[in-house]
Order: C-alpha cells, then sequence, then structure tokens
C-alpha cells in the first residue's frame, strides 16, 4: 500500500484476507533477537489498509526481545512465531 503522508510504497510480507478479517505477517531471518521496532512498523503499515478485524504475524529465526513480546501481548491480536515453534 501507498502511506499518504509520504507517498511511498510500503512493503508487508504476507497480507491474506477473506471478508472480514485480514492477517499482515512481517519474516525475519537474522541471528539476532526481533525487536519491537518491527512490530510497531507492521502495526503502521498494515493501517494503510482498511479492514474490520486485524491480526498481526511476526515471524523470527531467533526469537524476540523482551520488548516486541511485550508489546505484542499488550496489543492482543498479535503472534509472535519463532523458527523452531514451527516445527514443534
Amino acid at each position: 500500500g501507498t502511506d499518504p503522508t509520504t507517498h511511498t510504497q510500503e512493503e508487508i510480507d504476507i497480507v491474506a484476507s477473506d471478508d472480514v478479517d485480514m492477517i499482515f505477517a512481517e519474516c525475519k531471518w537474522k541471528n539476532e533477537l526481533t525487536d519491537k521496532d518491527v512490530l510497531e512498523k507492521l502495526m503502521f503499515r498494515s493501517n494503510l489498509l482498511n479492514c474490520n478485524n486485524k491480526y498481526l504475524y511476526l515471524f523470527s529465526k531467533t526469537g524476540f526481545t523482551d520488548q516486541c513480546t511485550a508489546l505484542a501481548d499488550s496489543l492482543g491480536n498479535v503472534t509472535l512465531v519463532k523458527y523452531e515453534d514451527m516445527f514443534s
């Protein structure tokens, strides 16, 4: 989608929807913990599209910082997925 304030294109790794719900996901493949700035950016970008129910997913190779986990917990519509969790 396009950011109306900067008139630039914004990228989201995964977007899926049906008539009511939308899923927005970001995938990070780094050897460091994913921080809350990645989640904040996903939140901002997901707001560029109108939807009734929004669900955010953040996938990380190595996991998440405490700040990212706390933010996700406070929002309630965020799922954090570590690479190792995908196989358990």
